[in-house]
């Protein structure tokens, strides 16, 4: 089994700290797998798409990039989700579609992206050819990808690439079938992938997120402070108004005025001013 550190998930940066594609996926992992446990989310699903979201990084065109490539206007970009969809074979078909919606739209949208990058947007304009562009060269760096992955625990059979058609084609389909929505499992991903990016190697509190708090100490009461005295555990929806000193918070009550009764735009402003103090 090889790690093959040499494969990156990110540029390298300008102290030359770099991070290798297994680490990342690691961490995506696990940081998905604590983010499923808090949201009552299926835990399998999320390791398999936080150990899958990224590996298309494997293919030369991608790794090119970070080593300084820039591609042409007119060369269709290459997105590493697309070549990720490649590899659902190594994992039963029962987690496919959860974790389709955890790769394919993971950075782009899958329709409408504003840079028409989205999966069914290269479809629409690039057909067949999103397929050949994505999967060059892949009966090389598939076996680079797979070692990878054993290394993450999923062990599989030699991927062809029939079997990556295969499951483009079905990934391709999927997407086409989904309604306009939101996807938990999207969310997940990306929660996961956005920590493990901007805090690489910083995991050891990770069984600590979710947790709540204890902020019993702040429910201290006196009457010097009169609006410690007031019940907050009304069911009522509360507005929060958060900006900029100057930016006029404080006459909010004039325009609540218009709707409701003078004590209750008294009180918000008693709220605000005291916010400001």
């Amino acid at each position: 089994m090889n790690r093959h550190d040499d494969i990156l998930a990110k540029s390298i940066k300008k102290d030359g700290i770099s991070v290798s594609l297994f680490i990342h996926l690691c961490a995506v992992a696990d940081l998905a797998v604590r983010a499923a446990e808090y949201a009552n989310l299926d835990v399998t699903t999320a390791k398999l798409g936080g150990l899958l979201h990224d590996i298309g990084k494997v293919s030369p065109l991608f790794q090119r990039v970070l080593h300084g490539y820039r591609p042409s206007p007119l060369e269709m970009r290459f997105r590493h989700e697309i070549a990720s969809l490649f590899f659902l074979k190594v994992i039963e078909e029962r987690y496919w579609n959860p974790v389709i919606d955890m790769i394919i739209a993971h950075h782009k949208s899958v329709v409408k992206d504003v840079r028409e990058l989205g999966l069914l947007d290269l479809d629409y304009y690039y057909d067949h050819q999103v397929f050949t562009h994505h999967s060059k060269g892949f009966d090389e760096w598939s076996s680079t990808a797979l070692d990878i992955l054993e290394e993450c625990g999923i062990k599989s059979r030699p991927i062809t690439i029939e079997d990556a058609y295969d499951t483009y084609s079905y990934a391709l389909e999927y997407c086409k079938k989904r309604t306009h929505g939101w996807s938990i499992w999207k969310g997940v991903l990306i929660g996961a992938d956005h920590f493990a990016s901007a805090l690489p190697g910083e995991y050891s509190h990770i069984n600590t997120l979710f947790a709540i708090p204890d902020i019993s100490f702040y429910n201290r009461q006196h009457e010097l402070y009169p609006l410690s005295l007031i019940k907050s555990d009304k069911t009522k929806k509360h507005t929060f108004v958060k900006a900029p000193t100057g930016s006029g918070k404080t006459e909010i009550p004039s325009f609540f005025m218009l709707f409701a009764n003078i004590s209750s735009c008294l009180f918000i402003q008693q709220l605000l001013i005291f916010e400001k103090n």
